[in-house]
């Protein structure tokens, strides 16, 4: 039952799910994008222009910042009992959920399997799950040491790093991918 379970039994599933779902990607992210060149030019050129150029190792180098990132969120959350880290890894997962709707969008407008469809599908409503469940623990099964005002300061704080570390794994993909060739 929900009131048995402490929210900690959520907060490393969150980087799991995360694991899961970008080991798609890695694998199969180059190899689409070589073999959809055109279609990718005539309905999403920004995509083409943006993630064409990338390298499986570069690829891999993002993923791999983003994943210290999420720990690092992930491990304030667990090892701390700051209600503010809590709500911060709450923002950042949906950040991630919101991602997976992404994918699912992007494959239904390009008519076409993309890498990261499968895991989208499997991971969204999973996700969904464990942000309700996190969010009704925190707010109800909780101490109430924290505002409103806090914890949606603490979403929109996280939401704001998140596309901020977006941006910064995408340089060091692109950094990447120009060093190396796959």
């Amino acid at each position: 039952m929900l009131y048995n379970i402490s929210m900690k039994e959520y907060i490393w599933l969150f980087v799991v799910i995360f694991i899961f779902h970008d080991m798609e990607e890695i694998v199969g992210m180059k190899l689409f994008f070589e073999k959809n060149k055109e279609l990718l030019q005539k309905k999403a050129s920004f995509l083409a222009k943006r993630y064409g150029s990338y390298t499986t190792a570069g690829f891999s180098l993002g993923v791999y910042e983003e994943l210290v990132f999420f720990m690092l969120i992930s491990g304030l959350a667990f090892w701390t009992d700051v209600h503010f880290f809590k709500f911060m890894w709450l923002g950042t997962f949906i950040g991630v959920a919101a991602h997976f709707f992404v994918h699912i969008v992007s494959c239904i407008v390009l008519r076409k399997y993309i890498p990261s469809l499968i895991t989208s599908i499997i991971c969204l409503p999973v996700s969904v799950c464990i942000i309700l469940k996190a969010f009704v623990w925190m707010c109800w099964f909780s101490p109430l040491t924290f505002s409103l005002t806090q914890a949606v300061a603490a979403i929109a704080l996280s939401l704001v790093l998140c596309i901020l570390n977006f941006g910064v794994a995408h340089k060091l993909i692109a950094w990447f991918s120009n060093k190396s060739v796959d």
